[in-house]
């Protein structure tokens, strides 16, 4: 996502979010690192097994990073994503241990300087 484009910011709160949090109750209380590998179909072949696992731990790494990146919007007012991630730690959802689509950055315009804990240990800052 664009962190300056406050627009874009907005529309994922409102509209993609709610279906990434939903998504991201997938077997929650499941701490299988591949859970995803059924997130098409009870019984997927080798590249469903695959393409669910990449997906749903891509929707999880969103959820887990971006109040990182995405603390605040244009005008300084707190995003909606930190509550959505710990809606989802409170409901039980285990998070990667290993961010991959995220990589470490240093902290400029929206991201907040912080660590959060989780589950697995300290998330450092990242951006896509």
């Amino acid at each position: 996502m664009d962190q300056n484009n406050d627009d874009f910011l907005q529309k994922v709160q409102s509209n993609l979010l709610s279906v990434y949090i939903e998504l991201g109750k997938f077997r929650a209380k499941d701490t299988d690192d591949t859970r995803g590998r059924y997130f098409f179909s009870d019984k997927p072949d080798k590249q469903v097994e695959i393409i669910g696992n990449s997906c749903l731990r891509l929707i999880l790494e969103c959820i887990m990073m971006w109040p990182q990146i995405y603390a605040i919007d244009a005008k300084k007012n707190p995003t909606k994503f930190k509550a959505a991630y710990e809606s989802l730690v409170k409901a039980g959802v285990t998070f990667p241990k290993e961010v991959n689509y995220f990589k470490k950055k240093t902290n400029k315009n929206n991201a907040a300087p912080q660590t959060n804990d989780n589950k697995q240990g300290n998330i450092m800052s990242y951006s896509l």
